[in-house]
């Protein structure tokens, strides 16, 4: 199993949030933080399970 650690996990609603979510895990990157979003982060698989997990990777 992948090991990541993000340092900002990022939560949004997908039909009004995504562009405004994307650009600030872009500005997050640009200053050297890791991001999770996870239209990025995560593969297909159990999403709730990819979530935990991710959000757990973050703490």
């Amino acid at each position: 199993m992948e090991q990541n650690n993000y340092g900002v996990f990022i939560s949004y609603r997908r039909r009004v949030m995504k562009q405004f979510a994307s650009r600030v895990y872009d500005m997050l990157e640009k200053y050297g933080l890791v991001p999770f979003m996870d239209i990025y982060n995560m593969k297909h698989g159990n999403f709730i399970e990819h979530i935990k997990l991710h959000i757990l990777q973050s703490i």
